[in-house]
């Protein structure tokens, strides 16, 4: 029984090593039909041969994702000469009041949509907001419409309501964005030949982009190099430190926003096996690409690899003294629970007398 249950164990791990194979070949051969290749400085490392088992596939996923991240953060705040997060955190505190004006402007004071959100998307919206995780993770309190403006509105405890609203896709454009805290669904979303469950992917990826806060630290960075060009001008800045080109800052900042689409991509499954295969199937059948992101057949290269070790979760075989033990255990469980119950009947029947 024991050598049957190994050799079905190296059965699952061949099968599994041959699946990721396969994914790797086709994302390569997909690279050379397009004419590109993805930099390896771009490329996420899961390390999923790495994981320990007491750490789920999920939790391990998202935290190489953060890496990753901070990583491509870090090249961007050495061109900003900011050594460490604690002084980038203070820049962030001493940021003029200015910033805040465009922020409220961009998040607060755009036009709002004269057209309200559609039926299926309300209820795609209401369905992910409901999510017994999603509640606990964002700190739901309720959702409410608001009719005036035309938005769905997610009330959250102590921290920043999320908003979501109708807008006109342009031709070739993002079917959902997220600016600051505002989520913006496409117009023609429902007319897509695609399933509800995509709708709740693309919808949940947005959400990651609002629970990492994405675009507002994308602004930070902006607003920044945007000082530091002001202080170039007036001569209130060192000559030892050189300011890096817009272009180099560009090239970092890409690099930086690529990261994180890839985080959204990973967060946005919320441990639900079910999101994550929707997410991997619209990167493998969508034509709509972007030049900012890296290739939708990369993207689904590594959901699928995510997929792999979220699906098969192999069972913990024992051995035969640990299956002796685990016997023993439980028998002495099972005296413990008898002789409660009889200690119990005891004082039930010297309360009657």
């Amino acid at each position: 029984m024991f050598f049957k249950e190994r050799e079905s164990m190296n059965l699952q791990c061949i099968q599994r090593a041959t699946i990721l194979f396969l994914l790797i070949l086709l994302q390569n051969s997909f690279a050379m039909q397009q004419g590109y290749s993805i930099p390896a400085e771009e490329k996420i490392n899961l390390k999923l041969n790495q994981k320990p088992a007491h750490i789920s596939t999920y939790k391990w996923c998202t935290q190489r994702a953060r890496e990753h991240v901070l990583a491509k953060k870090r090249e961007l705040l050495r061109l900003l000469n900011i050594h460490n997060e604690k002084q980038w955190n203070t820049a962030k505190k001493n940021l003029p009041e200015t910033y805040y004006d465009t922020v409220k402007k961009a998040e607060l004071t755009k036009p709002k949509s004269k057209i309200p959100l559609s039926k299926e998307t309300k209820q795609s919206i209401n369905k992910i907001i409901k999510n017994p995780y999603i509640k606990k993770v964002f700190g739901i309190t309720g959702i409410r419409e608001n009719k005036n403006s035309n938005q769905i509105i997610v009330e959250r405890v102590g921290r920043h309501n999320i908003f979501f609203e109708h807008y006109k896709r342009p031709i070739n454009g993002s079917l959902a964005s997220t600016i600051g805290y505002i989520i913006k669904i496409a117009d023609d979303l429902q007319n897509l030949d695609i399933t509800s469950e995509i709708i709740k992917a693309l919808l949940c990826h947005e959400l990651a982009h609002v629970l990492r806060e994405h675009t507002r630290e994308n602004w930070y960075l902006q607003y920044q190099y945007n000082i530091l060009i002001h202080e170039k001008d007036t001569l209130k800045i060192k000559h030892e430190f050189c300011i890096p080109t817009k272009q180099e800052f560009e090239s970092a900042l890409n690099k930086f926003i690529r990261a994180y689409e890839i985080e959204a991509d990973i967060v946005a499954c919320f441990n639900n096996l079910k999101w994550i295969l929707s997410l991997k199937d619209y990167f493998s059948t969508s034509i709509l690409e972007s030049p900012k992101h890296l290739p939708y057949a990369y993207r689904a290269s590594y959901l699928a690899k995510i997929c792999v070790f979220m699906g098969n979760k192999p069972k913990l075989t024992l051995g035969r003294r640990q299956r002796q033990i685990k016997k023993v255990a439980f028998a002495g469980k099972k005296v413990i629970a008898s002789e409660r119950y009889l200690g119990r009947q005891k004082n039930i029947r010297s309360r009657k007398i």
